[in-house]
C-alpha cells in the first residue's frame, strides 16, 4: 500500500518486524530526511547482540551512516558476520506515541518493532529508497523503517 503524511508519500516495499540490540542511536534535525526520519538506530542481532562481542567493537553514526572498528587488534567475530548481523536503520515514526518511544531508546536496549520498509517521496521530487537485502553494503544499504509499534524489552 501507499499513503501520505504531510508533504510525503510512503510506499510499502515489505512488511517488517525485528528484535535486536541497539548498538548506537543518532538524532537528526537539519538534513533533508529529518522531517521524515528524526533518528537512526544501528542495530545488531544474532552474534551481534551478544554484549561480550559488542563491547569489543567501537560504533559511531554520522551523516546517516554507521561505522564500526575493532577496539583491539582485530574484530571478535568474522567481518562478514558483522555485515550480515548489523544494520543502520532510518526510523520513521507512525505517530507521536512511537516518536516518544524512539527518542527514549538508548544503546544497549533490546527492542522489538513492527512496521514496513518503505520508499519515501516528497512533493518536491526527493526520493529515499529502502534496502531489501541484508547482503548489501555502502550507499543505499540502509533500511528505511516506518515504525508502527516499538517496545523496549
Amino acid at each position: 500500500p501507499s499513503w501520505r503524511q504531510g508533504k510525503f508519500r510512503y510506499t510499502a516495499r515489505a512488511a517488517f518486524s525485528m528484535r535486536a540490540r541497539v548498538l548506537s542511536t543518532k538524532r537528526y534535525w537539519f538534513d533533508a530526511a529529518s522531517a521524515v526520519s528524526p533518528i537512526d538506530f544501528a542495530v545488531g542481532w544474532g552474534p551481534m547482540s551478544d554484549q561480550s562481542v559488542i563491547d569489543q567493537i567501537g560504533w559511531s553514526q554520522t551523516q546517516r551512516w554507521y561505522r564500526y572498528w575493532p577496539k583491539g587488534q582485530r574484530f571478535p567475530v568474522p567481518a562478514d558476520q558483522i555485515v550480515s548481523h548489523t544494520a543502520n536503520m532510518h526510523m520513521i515514526p507512525a505517530d507521536k506515541k512511537v516518536l516518544e518511544v524512539l527518542r527514549s531508546v538508548r544503546a544497549g536496549d533490546l527492542i522489538s518493532l513492527t512496521g514496513r520498509l518503505v520508499l519515501v517521496e516528497s512533493d518536491a521530487g526527493w526520493k529515499w529508497m529502502t534496502s531489501l537485502s541484508r547482503a548489501d553494503t555502502g550507499n543505499g544499504a540502509c533500511e528505511i523503517v516506518w515504525v508502527k509499534t516499538l517496545r523496549i524489552q
